[in-house]
C-alpha cells in the first residue's frame, strides 16, 4: 500500500530520466501469438509511470469522445495524460502527451452483427491503445523501443489491420485530423465510385470552404447545406 509521502511527492527530474533510460524489463514484454508483436500491456505502462513519476505525479484523461468508424468497423479513442516532475529546487514542471489509439469491433461470425457488448469492449480497447501510445512517446520504459521507427501499429495485443482498415488506422496516427466543429477524428472513407484517404477529402473540404478549414464528412455535408440554401435565399 502506497504511503502519505508517497501519494503527495513529485519525482526529481534528473531521477526521472535516469529510469526512463534504463532499458524495458523483458520480463514485461508480451508477444501476440499470431501477428508476433511485440508488446506491453496497459497494466505495465500503469505500474511504471506510478513507478517512474510517483502516484501523484501522473493523470490521464479521455480528451475527446470515441469515435467508430464504419467502414473499418473501428473505434478510435484519443488519451492525454499529464506528468509532473520537480527540480532541486523543488519548482514543479508539468508536460502532457496526446495520442490516438484504435481496437476493431468483433463481429459475430454466425449472425454478422455487432453486440453493444463488443462496441464496449473496443471501445476500452482504443482508450488502453491510446494510453499506451501516449506514454510511449516517453522512451524505453513504456515500450517505444519494440517497435520500429516507421511502425504505426496499435499496441493492445491486436493482429495488425490489413488493407483498408490499415490505411484508417496509419493516417489516424500520422494526422491526428479533428473537425473544428464537433471535434471528431477525421478518416477516410469507402464511397461506391471511389475510396478517399482523410488527406484527400479535406482538399474537397478546403476547395469548397477555403484553406485550412477541417471537417468531418458529416460537418461537411451541413455547412454544403447551409452554404446552398443560404446562395438560394
Amino acid at each position: 500500500m502506497a504511503t502519505e509521502k508517497e501519494l503527495t511527492v513529485y519525482r526529481k527530474i534528473g531521477e526521472v530520466k535516469l529510469m526512463l533510460d534504463d532499458d524495458l524489463a523483458p520480463a514485461v514484454v508480451k508477444t501476440h501469438p499470431y501477428s508476433k508483436m511485440s508488446y506491453i500491456s496497459a497494466h505495465t505502462a500503469i505500474n511504471n509511470a506510478n513507478r517512474i513519476f510517483g502516484y501523484a505525479g501522473w493523470s490521464y484523461r479521455v480528451s475527446r469522445d470515441p469515435v467508430f468508424e464504419p467502414n473499418s468497423k473501428l473505434w478510435y479513442a484519443t488519451v492525454e495524460i499529464t506528468v509532473t516532475v520537480v527540480d532541486d529546487a523543488n519548482v514543479k514542471y508539468t508536460f502532457t502527451r496526446e495520442d490516438v489509439g484504435c481496437q476493431p469491433v468483433a463481429v459475430n461470425r454466425k449472425t454478422n452483427e455487432i453486440t453493444a457488448e463488443a462496441h464496449d469492449t473496443a471501445i476500452k480497447g482504443a482508450v488502453s491503445d491510446a494510453f499506451k501510445r501516449a506514454f510511449r512517446s516517453l522512451g524505453n520504459q513504456f515500450g517505444n523501443s519494440l517497435y520500429g521507427e516507421d511502425d504505426f501499429g496499435g499496441e493492445t495485443g491486436a493482429e495488425k489491420p490489413k488493407g483498408r482498415m490499415a490505411e484508417v488506422a496509419k493516417e489516424a496516427f500520422q494526422k491526428d485530423l479533428h473537425c473544428q466543429n464537433c471535434g471528431n477524428l477525421i478518416t477516410g472513407f469507402d464511397t461506391e465510385k471511389r475510396s478517399l484517404t482523410a488527406e484527400q477529402f479535406l482538399t474537397i473540404v478546403e476547395k469548397e470552404f477555403g484553406k485550412g478549414t477541417i471537417l468531418c464528412r458529416q460537418c461537411y455535408r451541413e455547412a454544403k447545406d447551409a452554404k446552398k440554401a443560404a446562395e438560394a435565399a
